[in-house]
């Protein structure tokens, strides 16, 4: 059984990070921007130690639940998926990582090319996760 979905996402450039962790009482998104870093070298990019936003809801009805559960069903199925073929990543600007964690401890991991539709239903589940707890909270 998961307990625990985290979706990250990188742009090639680096020039941001999100991340999303989802259970079945909470969703918590994180975004961070990255800064040109002359120090570095040029073009080089790092992040902007917390200059980006953070935001957490939390609930504990069966509505909610039932939205985790569903959306459970739908990153099982992601997991299940043949790996992309190395072609056609290779011209891809962003990478978007699902992480699964089990109830038993076990840890599953999938990385998906941009754009790509399969997960667009994930999407839209966990922005009624957020909605259902928070009203008037703006999501990603």
């Amino acid at each position: 059984m998961i307990t625990r979905i985290t979706i990250k996402s990188e742009p090639a450039d680096r020039s941001s990070k999100d991340r999303l962790t989802v259970t079945r009482s909470s969703v918590r998104y994180e975004y961070e921007p990255s800064v040109p870093s002359p120090a570095m070298g040029a073009g080089a990019r790092a992040w902007s130690g917390g200059q980006g936003k953070k935001w957490t809801v939390s609930s504990r009805t069966k509505a909610f639940e039932t939205m985790f559960r569903n959306l459970c069903e739908e990153v099982a199925d992601i997991m299940r998926l043949p790996d992309p073929d190395p072609q056609s990543a290779a011209g891809s600007a962003n990478f978007t990582t699902f992480t699964v964690m089990h109830d038993d401890g076990k840890k599953e991991e999938r990385t998906l090319t941009v754009p790509d539709e399969t997960y667009t239903v994930c999407f839209t589940i966990i922005d009624q996760m957020v909605k259902s707890a928070d009203p008037g909270k703006n999501t990603l």
